[in-house]
């Protein structure tokens, strides 16, 4: 992905966002999972920063992570995981006092003109039912839920609204 600049940068995730993206993931998920952050943060940074390539699964070689900055400040953060012709969006998230300004959507905007580049034309993504902030944003981007499934993470059942976007021929999300 090429660094694209909007009301603030986006750029390559490297090691020193390390610890910051996995406080921002544990405070914003915690209370749609149960899960272990630092863990699921370790495995993206391993596979996007690191060189812990794996040609299957969300360890994919096909997965990247990007930062959103504010002048100095990180604010927001998404990875994506690319599969033959579509782009899976696994995380997305903008700390709390930085959303409403447009870093999501410009983080979006980000994913979009790299999958534009590359010629995929559909992005998805799964999320807890009960995020109904997420999943209004993703809706008003021009997200569509495409049904729900069930799925056991760690101990815990949790519900998920399954969504895609299908890319216009001619978008460009600059």
């Amino acid at each position: 992905m090429n660094n694209l600049v909007y009301s603030n940068v986006i750029r390559y995730a490297n090691n020193n966002d390390f610890d910051w993206a996995s406080h921002l993931v544990e405070k914003v998920l915690k209370p749609f999972y149960i899960n272990d952050p630092l863990l699921r943060v370790r495995q993206i940074f391993n596979t996007c920063v690191g060189q812990d390539k794996d040609v299957f699964g969300d360890s994919s070689v096909g997965q990247h992570l990007a930062v959103a900055e504010e002048q100095v400040s990180r604010v927001g953060l998404i990875c994506v995981v690319e599969k033959k012709s579509t782009i899976r969006i696994s995380l997305l998230i903008v700390q709390e006092a930085s959303r409403g300004r447009g870093v999501g959507r410009n983080l979006l905007g980000y994913v979009e003109q790299y999958a534009f580049d590359r010629g995929i034309r559909k992005l998805y993504c799964k999320i807890a039912t009960t995020n109904t902030k997420g999943l209004q944003f993703l809706i008003r981007n021009g997200f569509s839920i495409a049904g729900t499934a069930i799925k056991r993470h760690r101990r815990q059942v949790v519900k998920q609204s399954m969504l895609f976007k299908q890319l216009d021929d001619n978008a460009c999300a600059v």
